[in-house]
């Protein structure tokens, strides 16, 4: 058992994921060297209802554990397992969080899980984090989230893992290379259908660069 699993058996710890788009084109000299930065953004829990049936309240994460050791393991690997990249920020923004990493440049381990995420297509992160407040929600908190069976009212973030089973289906994010790249036409549809249904803000949505379509309103003259 490595020191992630033992915290979440000791502190009824969960996970929170969230889907990153991997951007096909990308060669590795573009994502881990100098074509580019290897840095990706995205969109963190916004409260909706995960994989575990679980509610992770945002106004209840404290990031500072993550942000001061920066380690983003693959997985959430721990111990014996080298990180691939490392936390840079993230900021509560407009209904959820906004995230910000990079990718490790000197690291083979690195490049590998690279690879690997160009061949599946896209992978997600993975929020570690151990509750510090975990129960049985309110029926004011399922009115507001929907029906769930726990809720996470305060939680420590410990770390942000890649992996490819992310728990929160209900997220976005981007690769950011030499220059910011636009989002995919995928990408902006679904993130089009999560505004629409209220499940992120425009103003989350915009902080990875979405931009909602604008109304054109024709005038006709007697």
């Amino acid at each position: 058992m490595n020191w992630i699993d033992s915290i979440k058996e000791r502190h009824a710890c969960e996970d929170v994921g969230v889907t990153v788009c991997s951007v096909d084109g990308l060669t590795m000299r573009d994502f881990t060297g100098e074509g580019g930065d290897g840095v990706f953004q995205g969109i963190a829990t916004t409260g909706s209802v995960d994989l575990d049936d679980e509610v992770v309240e945002p106004d209840g994460l404290d990031w500072s554990y993550a942000l001061k050791f920066k380690a983003m393991y693959p997985s959430h690997g721990g111990y014996g397992t080298d990180p691939v990249a490392k936390l840079l920020a993230a900021k509560r923004k407009g209904d959820g969080w906004y995230f910000r990493g990079q990718f490790l440049k000197s690291s083979e381990f690195a490049r590998q899980w690279h690879a690997l995420c160009k061949e599946m297509g896209s992978f997600g992160v993975s929020i570690g984090f151990q509750a510090m407040e975990r129960r049985r929600p309110t029926d004011d908190e399922k009115k507001k989230y929907g029906p769930h069976s726990y809720y996470i009212a305060t939680a420590r973030v410990l770390e942000l893992s890649p992996t490819f089973m992310p728990a929160n289906p209900d997220a976005i994010a981007e690769f950011v290379g030499k220059g910011k790249m636009a989002l995919t036409d995928d990408q902006t549809v679904r993130l089009e259908r999560m505004v629409k249904a209220k499940r992120v803000s425009v103003e989350l949505a915009r902080s990875i660069g979405y931009e909602p379509k604008r109304k054109t309103i024709v005038l006709l003259s007697a």
